[in-house]
């Protein structure tokens, strides 16, 4: 089993605001939520419905909305939602890639935006990537500080997009190693001697997989010097900090399994500078 499946996201717990006038998208939208793990999902007919729900119920933690609604669609209510919750994720569904109303809704305040129809994996990635955004917001709006780290994060986001593998994909030995032994020092408690050794002896391992070009060898030698570091100096995790050492974690995998890449001046790379400023990010929480 994944490090994403051991420590991932708990959306069971979570309260999800679901608006879409069409009923066939809707339906396989609330199967799709459910298939996730969400148990608590409001439904809405429209952005006026789904505006009421919000007010009624503040402490929804996720939006997910159809664009083409009537009497309130869903720009107007993505602006409403952003004017008056601002640190609520907002996920986009709609049937147009146009590049302007992508920068429309961008521009609106939206978390993340879904082309339909989509996998079950694109819209996990999304609401993940969602749920990262927010966190990195501490539920406010964002400042230029966080404006900065947000497009970093897209950056490491646009590498590792291909990570979460379905339940049947096999995981190469080395890699499942590795996530049993980041496991193991992040929930260690305070002495994490023993568990950080065996983190390192799993971090050689991946490094020198045969299949490594020098390059991708470096790079990740790079990510896992830098995880080591940021993991040695954790208490307990708060989420935040989970997400930085997941983020690691793909990283190495995306690398690893065949992503190409120039390692180059490795202080330069921007995934390498993505994963530092998501540590600083994490240290601050």
């Amino acid at each position: 089993m994944s490090l994403f499946k051991k420590i991932g996201d708990d959306f069971s717990k979570m309260r999800v605001l679901l608006a879409d006038d069409n009923e066939f998208d809707f339906e396989l939208a609330r199967a799709a939520l459910y298939q996730l793990g969400f148990r608590t999902v409001l439904e809405a007919n429209d952005g006026k419905e789904a505006y009421e729900l919000i007010e009624k119920f503040p402490n929804i933690e996720l939006i997910i909305s159809d664009w083409n609604m009537p009497t309130l669609n869903g720009l107007d209510f993505l602006r409403i939602v952003h004017h008056r919750w601002p640190g609520v994720p907002f996920v986009m569904l709609t049937s147009n890639d146009r590049v302007e109303q992508v920068a429309e809704a961008r521009q609106a305040g939206v978390f993340a935006y879904i082309l339909k129809p989509y996998t079950l994996e694109h819209l996990e990635k999304k609401i993940i990537g969602a749920i990262r955004m927010r966190l990195a917001m501490g539920g406010d709006k964002a400042d230029n500080d966080d404006q900065v780290y947000i497009r970093a994060l897209a950056n490491v986001e646009a590498v590792t997009e291909t990570v979460r593998e379905d339940e049947t994909s096999s995981i190469p030995p080395e890699i499942e190693r590795l996530e049993n032994s980041v496991e193991a020092v992040l929930f260690s408690g305070k002495d994490k001697t023993k568990q950080l050794s065996e983190f390192r002896n799993a971090s050689y391992a991946v490094a020198n997989q045969a299949n490594l070009d020098t390059d991708r060898h470096f790079l990740i030698e790079a990510i896992l010097g830098h995880l080591n570091e940021f993991m040695a100096e954790l208490g307990v995790p708060n989420p935040v900090q989970l997400e930085v050492v997941k983020l690691h974690v793909e990283s190495i995998i995306a690398v690893s399994g065949g992503q190409e890449f120039k390692a180059g001046n490795l202080k330069e790379n921007p995934l390498l500078q993505g994963l530092r400023m998501a540590a600083e990010k994490a240290r601050e929480t």
